[in-house]
């Protein structure tokens, strides 16, 4: 069996590219795989390569992407036709399967990454909004499978003309973020402060999956196991904020405005409570006839910030969240995926608030991390977050639900903890990248049977 895999940007690792390249990795356990792109990686795990040259259209600036579509389409169409062979072409794009694949007669299918009618207004110009508008129902009309990468996906398709529809999601391993190594000095950490047999256990099962990181691991560890006090200082201090991350694109349709409309709720809630209470120590330090001073131990300590949010990403809207960055808020630009596992152990959880999600890999990232997830009931989200066991759901573009959920998880450090445990065996095997790749050839041979 020969599958030809259709991708743009294969080189410059955007997060359709990460999946487009392992999906085909896997693949190659089952058929011979040519991949065609116009940038290709830097390691093509025994995976063929061909790369097609597009005029360079930088000068149209905002008008290029319509056309830059559109050459790469009949780039790749070319290509195709070199291939002796062909049994099915997988393309990951509405417009290089109507465009690329269609003409050739073979089998064809395309993984759905994002549909016109689901995305928010304002997410593409009017030019490429109108593209999308009429090339999304022609693929799915014409391709012999569409693969979405979540169940409530189907109805889309669906009424877009797809006639046979298989759901298939994304697949995720420790190593892609770099996690893993650092839970191997869990077990020795463990020893060393003399913690029972159940924290062993606890390290050996979280190295099997090679999640977190070595002291916010433990950290979490020390809480669900419900360890001794010695490990307690392990734990989130006191005086430590909850540390709340975001990660993904800065564009519409990723809700991050909602996000940091919730954050203001909070720190306008948090100073207000802030100032009661400084209000209130002034008031017991008013000495009237008959009266003592309140004991010093009895007065409130002076509190320290209870919330800290991180930005990680680029996108269309990257000057706009720099103006609306605060004390609270910090931002680091796009980090490499490689990285992302240390990130997310740096943080007590991850913060989703998409307006429209056909999967939500960052939250498969942050789940194999240990981190509960508070995310919007949209796209593939709900099935991926287990409400109340592996994070909180709330309503999209509802800024308030967002900020009670994320005031639940910092009040309700047990509840955190639990959401952790869980979060990791929610993951694997059952997203494990190999048996991913078995799920999409056996869908291939079935349409190439018919």
């Amino acid at each position: 069996m020969h599958i030809a895999v259709v991708c743009r940007g294969l080189g410059a690792g955007g997060s359709v590219a990460v999946v487009a390249l392992r999906q085909a990795r896997e693949l190659t356990r089952h058929a011979r795989v040519t991949m065609i792109s116009d940038s290709l990686p830097a390691d093509a795990h025994g995976i063929e390569l061909i790369r097609v040259h597009v005029r360079d259209l930088r000068v149209l600036r905002r008008f290029r992407h319509v056309p830059d579509e559109l050459l790469f389409d009949r780039a790749a169409r070319r290509a195709l036709r070199t291939l002796s062979s062909l049994d099915f072409v997988l393309c990951h794009s509405h417009a290089a399967a109507y465009f690329a694949a269609r003409p050739l007669g073979v089998p064809f299918g395309f993984f759905v990454h994002g549909d016109i009618s689901d995305r928010p207004k304002g997410t593409y110009d009017a030019r490429l909004t109108a593209f999308y508008r009429w090339v999304t129902p022609r693929a799915y009309r014409t391709a012999n499978v569409v693969f979405v990468l979540a169940q409530s996906f189907v109805p889309l398709a669906e009424r877009g003309g797809a006639t046979h529809v298989e759901v298939i999601p994304n697949g995720i391993a420790p190593a892609e973020i770099g996690a893993g190594s650092e839970l191997q000095s869990f077990s020795r950490a463990a020893t060393e402060i003399g913690a029972g047999s159940e924290l062993q256990s606890f390290s050996r099962a979280a190295t099997e999956i090679g999640a977190g990181s070595e002291l916010q691991s433990f950290s979490r560890a020390a809480t669900e196991i419900g360890a001794g006090s010695e490990l307690q200082s392990f734990s989130r201090a006191a005086e430590e904020p909850l540390r709340v991350l975001y990660v993904g694109r800065l564009s519409v349709e990723k809700g991050l405005d909602h996000l940091l409309d919730a954050f203001d709720l909070l720190l306008g809630a948090e100073g207000r409570a802030h100032g009661a209470t400084r209000r209130g120590q002034e008031t017991e330090g008013q000495v009237t006839a008959g009266s003592s001073p309140a004991p010093r131990a009895q007065r409130p300590a002076p509190q320290t910030p209870t919330y800290e949010l991180t930005i990680a990403g680029g996108g269309p809207l990257e000057a706009h969240i720099r103006a609306r960055l605060t004390e609270r808020t910090h931002f680091l630009g796009r980090v490499p995926r490689g990285e992302l596992g240390a990130l997310y152990a740096r943080h007590h959880l991850l913060c989703t608030p998409a307006l429209s999600e056909p999967f939500g890999l960052v939250v498969l990232e942050a789940l194999i991390s240990g981190l509960p997830v508070v995310g919007t009931r949209v796209g593939g989200i709900p099935e991926l977050v287990e409400d109340g066991r592996t994070g909180l759901l709330v309503p999209p573009g509802d800024a308030r639900a967002l900020a009670d959920a994320l005031a639940m998880l910092e009040r309700d450090e047990p509840l955190r903890a639990s959401m952790a445990a869980n979060a990791r065996a929610s993951v694997l095997p059952r997203f494990a990248w190999d048996r991913i790749g078995d799920r999409i050839a056996d869908a291939i041979r079935r349409v190439i049977a018919r």
